[in-house]
């Protein structure tokens, strides 16, 4: 399993996989977080990285298996 910096987590991070896990993508996380489309890459791909994650669905799944979404 991926190590997990937890601590590296933001709450916008939490937001937007939370968001992810209930199946919006694309234009709509822009539209929810009120941001840039390329913000809402920007942040998939910082936790991408934080939890060694190769995907949308992988980033969800390790969130889910670690206690980070409930």
């Amino acid at each position: 399993m991926p190590s997990i910096r937890s601590s590296e987590l933001t709450k916008e991070h939490i937001k937007l996989l939370t968001l992810v896990s209930e199946g919006y993508e694309g234009k709509d996380l822009s539209r929810i977080l009120f941001c840039h489309n390329s913000t809402v890459k920007r942040l998939m791909s910082d936790i991408f990285e934080k939890l060694g994650a190769n995907n949308r669905a992988h980033a969800v799944g390790i969130a889910y298996r670690t206690g980070k979404l409930t």
